[in-house]
């Protein structure tokens, strides 16, 4: 990934630490087929955390308001993809990387570059690298939009699942299309190629009229992808 911020000095690299047990087999059969990554890779990186539960996440999330947990967790992200790569081989090319939530973009600036800094770390990146992240179009503003940008984000997916107010007060979000059409004019302004509005159906509270409103106001923003999935219950 490339980026016209200027980043911290990476931190000093001590070297992928030691398997888990039960590790040795995945990674004694990453390194048995190793030869068969030099054509390319795909990535998801999973970032759990939230300011907040939302009742509709049927996702692996988790609550916390400490900078700290996020450093830990970035930590042991770099610690196992680096056993990853010591098996599979370093610099292989990037084809697909998705960043996941949660909600990615509840994490600081500093945090997101650092995650740069990992993938760049161990893949080899260029502009043909289909790469997305999802967000939270609550917590976007403008200069983090741009800033994504500039890491070589292509497609940006806003998590919006519904516009009803009742709705969304029945699980516990609070978007206005206002809101989400600044978000979608502020990512295509940052040159996002892509821009991806996900829906849920089956909501407590849903009806076809809600459905319906939503989804036309929906394609009025000029999506070039609609995400339609079902609610799952936990």
């Amino acid at each position: 990934m490339t980026t016209n911020s200027r980043r911290p000095p990476p931190a000093a690299d001590a070297g992928p630490r030691a398997a888990a047990p039960g590790q040795e087999h995945f990674l004694a059969s990453l390194a048995a087929h190793a030869g068969e990554f030099a054509a390319g890779v795909a990535a998801y990186v999973h970032l759990p955390f939230c300011p907040s539960r939302c009742p509709s996440c049927d996702h692996q999330a988790s609550v916390t308001h400490s900078a700290g947990d996020i450093d830990s967790y970035l930590d042991c992200l770099e610690q196992e993809a680096g056993l990853i790569a010591a098996a599979a081989g370093r610099g292989h090319p990037l084809t697909h990387l998705h960043v996941g939530g949660g909600s990615p973009n509840y994490l600081a600036d500093r945090q997101l570059l650092r995650l740069a800094d990992i993938v760049d770390s161990l893949f080899t990146l260029d502009d043909s690298c289909d790469s997305s992240i999802e967000i939270n179009p609550a917590r976007a503003r403008a200069a983090q939009l741009e800033m994504l940008r500039g890491l070589g984000f292509r497609r940006i997916q806003l998590e919006v699942r519904d516009l009803d107010p009742g709705v969304q007060r029945g699980i516990g979000r609070n978007l206005s299309l206002a809101m989400v059409a600044d978000v979608v004019a502020a990512a295509r302004r940052s040159g996002f190629e892509t821009v991806e509005l996900d829906l849920l159906y089956g909501l407590p509270g849903q009806d076809t009229r809600s459905i319906r409103n939503t989804v036309r106001s929906i394609l009025e923003l000029g999506p070039e992808r609609v995400n339609c999935s079902a609610f799952t219950r936990r």
